[in-house]
């Protein structure tokens, strides 16, 4: 069981659908671009001028879209749905989807995936479903719905939809909508997004000798910018959405309207299990509920159906991970979009405004910008890449080592650039201490979906590691505990308690020997770790400052 009052104790040392089963088969790993045409001899270089041309060779990453040969071998027609939120793009690109022999839809996050296989499901269409933790086969399916890094390359299908284009510029997660773009074998691939992308799609769709078509869309329905609140909570109202950027202040708040007004309010924020923040917004939507106004962060751009009226804007700005920065005109426009629902029975028009009097002046000028062009696409190296750097390097380099130095090193042309392998990198780290692991297993390892910083995660990570290299089966973890948390830091417990489940699931689907025996358990316990967190949501007001969190220092 878990001990709230510290920290837990260190870990323990035939598919039916045709369509499932061909993608299952090649299971596409974070850092997994197809196998370069031209893969380095296995033979080590003889000479300097020989190891150089082999480095030069393995870190050559300018034409990505010559990796993806069954891909151009067919003449592929790509259409960009592009437009504002809530204009109707992603609609439109779902029923060229529905009404496909065949298809695949790749989204960002777990909870569209499902969405998307539950609304295919239910209009009749067979539909499979593939994301990093799960799979739900389903006899005869012609479809597919996954997150975009579980897309195959090797199945080929009449239509696919990518959502989410614009993410091809992401820092960490761009390689994988650049390798579904590049790489997918349909004869039409429908792309949705801001239209920020338009004159980088039109680049690489003329590297791949693709045709573009292009679809513009308008909202839906009017977004207005309204007078600000003048920092008086009490005028928050049902059907709101009030937007913070960091854990602390979104129970500030929270705990504030509730103190100030007879309302309840929905909590969404991204470390929350996708479950949890599903049932939160569920509550929200819900009428009939008390959680009338949502109090989230930025979570809510993407992924969650939201029946908001108003977004209000507590601050302009937010913490990256290294810096406070003032919001982009693109996350602007992404969070305020979210006002306003278009339905069948109606357009709901949408209001956006601030917390504060001070803050208007950016909020119209961050609409009212234009976007600037997303001008390059996120790759990553293949593991016979890294592979043959290593090898280049004629000592065997710590894996952590042959990350970062092929970031470093890697090339590539004006349309791309390398993503960040650093979180790769600090995982990489923490399996140094196993020197039974093969190169092809720490590669692996370095992907799984964990914080390197966070004492539980890492303590896993290296109980996991040491099983493979042992050729054991993988212990899960204790229990989740039999209560809710009570604090903050209970709370931030069982949520990365939580994620250390999402990574045994993550790691199961690629180690399935070592990790498939407790799989229905992980299961189990991540159902009723959600429900507990669900649950503490409720009765937890304002973090104290002096609460610590779970992280290395």
């Amino acid at each position: 069981m878990l001990r709230w009052s510290r920290r837990p104790p260190p870990l323990p040392g035939g598919v039916t659908s045709a369509l499932l089963r061909r993608a299952c088969s090649t299971l596409p790993l974070p850092l997994d671009v197809p196998k370069t045409p031209k893969v380095p001899p296995p033979s080590l270089p003889s000479g300097r001028k020989e190891r150089t041309k082999l480095l030069r060779r393995a870190t050559d990453l300018r034409d990505p879209a010559a990796f993806f040969e069954s891909a151009r071998a067919i003449r592929r027609t790509i259409h960009a749905h592009l437009g504002p939120t809530n204009s109707g793009k992603t609609h439109a690109a779902l029923e060229a989807l529905r009404g496909a022999r065949s298809g695949v839809y790749g989204g960002p996050l777990r909870l569209l995936a499902v969405e998307v296989h539950d609304r295919l499901s239910a209009d009749g269409v067979a539909c499979g479903l593939l994301t990093g933790q799960e799979r739900r086969l389903v006899e005869g399916a012609s479809h597919l719905a996954c997150t975009v890094e579980m897309c195959s390359t090797e199945t080929p299908v009449e239509v696919a939809v990518l959502d989410e284009i614009q993410m091809l510029g992401h820092p960490e997660r761009g390689w994988a909508w650049t390798r579904a773009l590049l790489g997918l074998r349909a004869e039409s691939v429908h792309v949705c997004g801001s239209a920020d992308a338009l004159p980088l799609l039109r680049s690489l769709a003329d590297a791949c000798g693709d045709e573009l078509v292009e679809h513009s869309y308008e909202r839906l329905t009017p977004l207005t910018a309204t007078s600000a609140l003048g920092g008086e909570l009490e005028r928050v109202r049902p059907g709101d959405c009030v937007v913070a950027f960091s854990r602390r202040e979104i129970f500030s708040l929270r705990q504030r309207i509730e103190a100030s007004s007879s309302l309840s309010c929905s909590v969404v924020y991204g470390s929350l299990p996708p479950e949890t923040r599903k049932a939160q917004a569920a509550r929200f939507n819900d009428s009939t509920q008390p959680e009338r106004v949502l109090v989230a962060s930025d979570a809510i751009g993407m992924g969650l159906n939201l029946n908001i009226r108003r977004v209000v804007f507590s601050s302009l700005d937010k913490f990256d991970g290294e810096a406070v920065r003032p919001l982009t005109p693109s996350e602007v426009r992404q969070i305020a979009g979210r006002a306003g629902r278009y339905r069948a029975g109606g357009a709901a028009a949408g209001e956006v405004t601030c917390l504060h009097d001070g803050d208007m002046r950016r909020l119209r000028a961050g609409l009212a910008a234009p976007l600037p062009p997303l001008e390059r696409a996120g790759l990553a190296p293949s593991f016979e890449q890294l592979d043959a750097f290593d090898r280049a390097e004629l000592r065997r380099l710590p894996f952590a080592d042959v990350l970062a130095g092929f970031e470093e090193s890697a090339r590539t042309d004006r349309r791309y650039f390398c993503c960040t392998l650093e979180p790769a990198v600090r995982l990489a780290e923490l399996l140094e201490l196993e020197p039974a692991l093969t190169l092809a297993q720490r590669h692996t390892l370095s992907q799984t979906p964990l914080d390197a910083h966070n004492d539980l995660h890492a303590d896993a990570l290296a109980s996991w590691a040491k099983a493979i290299g042992r050729g054991a089966p993988a212990r899960l973890l204790h229990a989740p505990p039999s209560r809710p948390p009570r604090s903050h830091s209970e709370l931030q417990q069982l949520e990365a308690y939580f994620q250390t489940l999402d990574a045994y699931k993550w790691l199961a689907q690629r180690f399935p020997r070592a990790f498939s025996q407790h799989a229905d358990r992980a299961d189990r316990y991540r159902k009723q770790s959600a429900e507990l967190i669900d649950a503490a949501l409720a009765e937890l007001g304002e973090p104290p400052r002096d609460e610590r969190r779970g992280r290395r220092r």
